[in-house]
């Protein structure tokens, strides 16, 4: 079992709020810098960590690619959880899951609700009660 998520990186400067005596203006220029995507795959033992990284938005076709390098090294049936995201049930996503069911990858989306959690699988859903 291996879990897959995407996180974003940037250094562009985020000031929803500040902080100064009265009567001080205090001026934050905003700079634009880059942003870089990583998605991840971690073993559920968590001793193996495979990473892949892109400069600007994550889309489908990225994901599928990295799901598909990342498959190669498997050598035993896998399940992948990943989140709910909208590119996980994309046309483009779901075109490719009898491929990679067939090649020994079975996917599995997770969405948390309060303490349950659901996971859906092609051949149902389940509901478990969270610890």
């Amino acid at each position: 079992m291996s879990f897959g998520d995407e996180a974003g990186f940037s250094l562009n400067l985020n000031v929803p709020y500040g902080w100064q005596f009265p009567n001080e203006e205090i001026r934050v220029l905003p700079q634009r810098g880059k942003q870089i995507n990583v998605l991840g795959f971690m073993k559920s033992s968590g001793d193996e960590l495979h990473t892949f990284s892109k400069e600007g938005s994550v889309k489908t076709g990225f994901v599928i690619e990295a799901i598909n390098t990342w498959r190669k090294g498997l050598t035993k049936p896998t399940v992948l959880i990943l989140d709910n995201a909208r590119i996980h049930h994309s046309i483009a996503f779901k075109d490719c899951l009898a491929e990679w069911e067939n090649s020994g990858l079975y996917r599995l989306c997770c969405m948390a609700l309060k303490r349950l959690i659901l996971i859906s699988i092609p051949l149902g859903t389940y509901l478990f009660k969270a610890d």
